[in-house]
């Protein structure tokens, strides 16, 4: 890795948010720009990283300083954003998306590759990168090693991983995070019926997942679809009739899901 590394962000999203201050905090590295197609974003996000940090809304980066470049932009408008993207010459370039395979960076660099941390991220919530894994990878041997030694600033685990292996990553994390929040989000929904506190199963969550990578979670499922109890599935399904009618086919088909895979196993 260069003596002094200069940086460019290319999105001023949630993972650019924490992940340009993290790296700008460093004594090494200074971030040259950050682009958003909202101004007042990169803007924000700017002002977070120093005080010569240039924000801007263009993609033209043929006169930067920077020799590494960071596209942190939505899934949805990556291929228009690279279409438009303009680079300085030996530049290298990657992104920090866990979908989208390497190959889809080739051509806009001198070199090209993956730097994605595997986390949820949202600018209010703060986050320890020392504990966020880190998946690199590179079209070259000397970027992959820069990439790593960059990814071991901020993280104690980084590890080589290829586009496939990253795919099927990004899928278990979305039954892991995205899935899992959204039975919190069902959870809170029944609760106020009542009117009842969410937090009052924070434990309960906290153990569960505990539980699942202490144990593992075949061995750490319980329930009364675990235990083929119908009669309590049964007064489940009723109240879920009665006061929360789209959550009572949810209910049914995971807990079908549940007895299948347990009788499988």
């Amino acid at each position: 890795m260069e003596n002094h590394l200069q940086i460019t962000f290319i999105g001023a999203g949630n993972v650019a948010w924490h992940l340009a201050q993290a790296l700008s905090s460093q004594p090494d590295i200074s971030i040259c720009e950050i682009y958003s197609r909202k101004l007042e974003h990169a803007k924000k996000l700017a002002n977070q990283c120093g005080e010569r940090v240039v924000a801007c809304n263009t993609l033209d980066f043929s006169q930067s300083t920077a020799s590494l470049f960071v596209l942190a932009v939505a899934d949805g408008v990556f291929q228009e954003v690279i279409s438009k993207l303009k680079l300085p010459q030996k530049a290298s370039i990657v992104h920090v998306s866990g979908t989208h395979p390497l190959e889809l960076l080739e051509g806009l660099g001198t070199d090209y590759g993956v730097f994605y941390p595997l986390q949820t991220f949202s600018k209010t919530k703060p986050v320890d990168f020392k504990e966020i894994p880190f998946c690199i990878e590179a079209n070259s041997s000397a970027l992959e090693a820069n990439l790593l030694t960059l990814a071991a600033l901020l993280s104690d685990s980084v590890r080589l991983m290829s586009s496939k292996e990253r795919r099927t990553l990004h899928v278990a994390a979305v039954w892991a995070c995205n899935f899992v929040n959204y039975m919190l989000i069902a959870s809170k929904d029944i609760l106020a019926v009542d009117g009842l506190p969410h937090d009052l199963l924070a434990p309960l969550v906290r153990e569960t997942i505990d539980k699942a990578f202490t144990i593992e979670p075949l061995l750490a499922q319980t329930g009364p679809a675990k235990r083929g109890d119908y009669n309590t599935m049964r007064t489940h399904q009723d109240f879920l009739v009665e006061n929360l009618p789209d959550y009572a086919h949810k209910y049914q088909l995971l807990s079908e899901a549940i007895m299948k895979r347990l009788k499988d196993s």
